[in-house]
């Protein structure tokens, strides 16, 4: 599907299936790149490339050892490398196994591209299979400062996954042993129950990925993955929607990560925050 527009506009894509809902917001082309790391969690990953212009080449690095693509018969396993030519709005789709991870792929074009990845099978903490997908941000957005989250009145634990994208990366988490990662592409996981920030600061550009485990306050939510972005380009001013479905209605709850400094100038819909309730 092709949106234009002769306005700005933004879109969210909401991906709806029997039981199992996620969702991720759809940027522009102009803000698409050609450096990616895929990020998934470690049930039946998937991930998939859209191309935007006709003639790019697009060169998929396997990086999880025991994790492999098959191509026209042929096996692509950790290490190797599959090069397409793919031309405007073709797509490749790459499945994963029942305890595949495609996290630590790589993936690079001669043209922007659009990278997608999630899982089609991410259990909750009651046993069901629910989906996750997000879009991926490309390399050059990553960033060095990060602070997490957990979503509103949860009392579950919810995972991270830092990627690195240059040599000898350093991290700093709060409260925290510092962690190396060697290689580009290197993920480390971390986990926390606790409903306080985290920071996450490191010496080179990285990206993080939250996952939520879903059943928040002994309720059956879906589990959850979302790409938190980096305090440098936290911006001023956001326009969002909220998500509606006509057969069983969502909880819609807004997390929102401020400066301290800040705060007395948050607004929503032109009032205070402090007046909203």
């Amino acid at each position: 599907m092709y949106v234009q527009s002769d306005y700005e506009i933004s879109i969210y894509a909401v991906n709806k299936a029997i039981g199992s809902t996620d969702a991720f917001v759809v940027f522009q082309v102009d803000a698409l790149g050609n450096m990616y790391y895929v990020i998934t969690w470690n049930q039946e990953s998937q991930f998939m490339i859209v191309a935007t212009y006709d003639n790019t080449v697009v060169t998929i690095t396997l990086g999880r050892s025991g994790t492999s693509i098959i191509f026209n018969s042929y096996v692509y396993k950790s290490g190797l490398s599959l090069l397409i030519t793919m031309n405007k709005y073709q797509t490749l789709h790459a499945f994963g196994d029942e305890i595949s991870d495609f996290s630590w792929t790589y993936i690079k074009s001669s043209k922007p591209i659009a990278v997608f990845s999630g899982n089609k099978c991410s259990k909750d903490v009651s046993g069901y299979c629910d989906h996750l997908v997000s879009k991926m941000t490309p390399v050059e957005t990553f960033g060095n400062i990060f602070v997490t989250i957990n979503m509103p009145s949860c009392n579950r634990p919810v995972n991270f996954k830092i990627v690195a994208s240059e040599h000898k990366t350093h991290i700093n988490i709060s409260g925290r042993s510092p962690i190396s990662m060697t290689n580009p592409g290197d993920v480390s996981t971390f986990s926390t129950s606790c409903l306080t920030q985290t920071v996450v600061s490191t010496d080179k550009p990285t990206g993080l990925t939250f996952f939520s485990e879903g059943g928040c306050d002994s309720r059956l939510d879906d589990p959850a993955m979302i790409l938190l972005p980096p305090i440098q380009q936290f911006a001023a001013d956001y326009i969002f929607a909220t998500v509606d479905s006509p057969s069983k209605p969502f909880r819609s709850s807004l997390k929102i990560v401020i400066l301290e400094l800040e705060i007395c100038g948050l607004s929503l819909d032109g009032h205070n925050i402090s007046s909203v309730h």
